[in-house]
């Protein structure tokens, strides 16, 4: 979802903007109010030596409904020259091991770009409620049939789960204006470390340009145990200017 905000800093740190959207490319939170703190999590940005940007996490299962918020904001360096802060909430219902989005709310200000949308599925179709679009083209609804939203994609990732559910998974995204997907690839394992390779792909409702220079993004995912279940510690995604990690904290 990151991989939306168009630039808004000057020079080196406008680079460093650039890599933390490509490194999180879609995966994409102030706490959801129907979320209790189950398992919460928070993930740091960090390009080069640069901690950019930070994800806090706080989620709630039960039986097979979830609710999960985030916020994501930039710190740092970033944080001294814009403001940058998405506040996103999703609710939805697992599958086996699909999950299934059932609604959406997301706040985005940059600094230069404010939007917010508003959304529920409907028969697996996202359906509208209210929309501030940050694109002059938003794609229609009708064109996101099967789709889940950003912070469901990014929960599918990063949740703690069994190991024959890591990898080898793949979802269409659309947040009410753009339409992408993630590519989720077969795991390697080495000792305790499972890593896996994914692409994520800008498919319809960018600019054209962004479309030409990035239509997509490569990044791996590595996970490592605990207990019985494994968890997502770091996602690497690299650049024309380095290589961007997303770190997890807790």
């Amino acid at each position: 979802m990151f991989a939306r905000i168009r630039p808004f800093l000057s020079s080196p740190v406008r680079r460093v903007r650039r890599c933390v959207l490509a490194g999180l490319a879609g995966l994409v939170i102030a706490m959801a109010p129907q979320a209790k703190a189950q398992d919460n999590f928070a993930f740091d940005v960090i390009y080069g030596p640069l901690t950019v940007a930070r994800i806090a996490v706080a989620h709630r299962e039960s039986g097979n409904a979830y609710a999960v918020g985030a916020n994501i904001r930039a710190t740092g360096l970033a944080a001294a020259f814009a403001r940058v802060n998405f506040r996103l909430n999703a609710e939805g219902v697992f599958g086996s091991p699909r999950l299934s989005a059932l609604s959406y709310r997301e706040t985005v200000d940059t600094g230069q770009r404010q939007s917010a949308v508003d959304m529920i599925w409907r028969g697996g179709t996202p359906v509208v409620r209210s929309q501030q679009a940050g694109t002059a083209t938003p794609v229609p609804p009708s064109r996101a049939q099967g789709s889940v939203d950003p912070l469901t994609a990014m929960y599918r990732l990063a949740r703690a789960r069994p190991e024959n559910q890591l990898c080898n998974w793949s979802a269409s995204i659309y947040d009410g204006a753009r339409l992408a997907s993630v590519t989720v690839g077969s795991p390697r394992r080495s000792g305790d470390v499972i890593t896996c390779n994914a692409t994520h792909r800008r498919l319809e409702g960018f600019p054209a340009d962004d479309l030409a220079r990035h239509p997509h993004f490569n990044f791996t995912a590595t996970f490592e145990p605990v207990g019985d279940l494994w968890h997502l510690t770091e996602v690497a995604s690299p650049t024309i200017y380095g290589t961007v990690r997303i770190v997890r904290r807790n």
